[in-house]
């Protein structure tokens, strides 16, 4: 992978070594609070496994300790689903969420959230606006972004210094668009940097191939399976590139590390099962294969 400034000027080769020296392991005297704490905003009435397998991804890479808010009647399903999880309704959320004192934190916010669901906008923009850790939107948060308000709070939060990763596929990339006049084309590159500066944010622009782009630069990760083309991925790949920001992880870095683990997971996954049948949640049994496979860069 090669890492270039806005203009594709080459800047430098990004290896599985330089990857692999960005894996959070845990020091000796970690607890669950200095390993990182993730918030999941995700789960509208009808979409509790969105938020099962968001939270669950944080955990496969490395965060200490996940709590979800989601739908009031989701509370119990995904409960059972997961046990591990502090799982809480969204109206026990406090519009400031920080991960606390003494612990490093991001909040994920999205997967499975409809555009209907009051409740979770409110959420939303209370977040946008009073969150100061690292606050990743995906999925349904994005039906609210090209909304003045909306937008322009993401704005203020990066002059603030906070950061926001905007992880969209091109249709919803092409609505992120409409506010600063960013017409659909089909130079990703192009795009995820437009995106990125209009909106001061990290984005992760998805597709076969993946684009991360953040002032001024940008990664194509070219490690793209349609063994992905399944409903779930992309709730899974918030989840991990959410853990490695609790972690405290490089935001950019973090960003192409969930990318390229990801993709790698659906390889294996594809290896195994044939790319017809992998589902998303199959990549989280493989991700940590994946993991483990980068992590042996270090041992050459």
């Amino acid at each position: 992978m090669f890492l270039y400034d806005s203009f594709s000027n080459y800047v430098k080769t990004i290896t599985d070594k330089d990857l692999a020296s960005w894996l959070p392991f845990p020091a000796y005297d970690s607890n669950k609070y200095s390993r990182g704490k993730v918030m999941v905003g995700a789960g509208s009435p009808s979409y509790p496994g969105a938020a099962v397998m968001c939270a669950k991804a944080t955990q496969l890479s490395g965060a200490g300790y996940t709590e979800v808010f989601t739908a009031k009647r989701n509370v119990p399903l995904i409960q059972t689903a997961r046990p591990s999880l502090v799982v809480r309704s969204f109206k026990q959320l406090n519009s400031c969420a920080n991960p606390g004192r003494g612990c490093t934190g991001a909040f994920v916010f999205g997967p499975g959230i409809e555009a209907s669901d009051l409740t979770a906008k409110t959420v939303l923009l209370g977040l946008i606006k009073g969150c100061s850790c690292p606050l990743l939107i995906d999925g349904g948060g994005f039906d609210h972004l090209p909304k003045e308000e909306f937008h322009q709070a993401v704005v203020e939060r990066g002059r603030a210094g906070h950061v926001t990763v905007l992880t969209p596929h091109p249709g919803e990339a092409a609505r992120l668009g409409i506010p600063f006049g960013i017409e659909p084309h089909d130079d990703f590159e192009r795009t995820a940097l437009e995106l990125s500066e209009c909106y001061k944010a990290i984005v992760v622009l998805k597709g076969p191939d993946t684009t991360i782009a953040s002032k001024g630069t940008f990664v194509t990760v070219e490690e793209g399976t349609s063994a992905l083309a399944k409903a779930g991925t992309g709730d899974v790949l918030a989840g991990f590139i959410g853990g490695f920001l609790a972690q405290g992880v490089d935001p950019f870095y973090a960003c192409l590390l969930g990318v390229v683990l990801h993709a790698r997971a659906g390889i294996i996954a594809a290896q195994s099962m044939g790319p017809i049948c992998v589902c998303a949640d199959d990549l989280l049994d493989m991700f940590p294969t994946s993991v483990m496979d980068l992590a042996a860069e270090l041992d050459d």
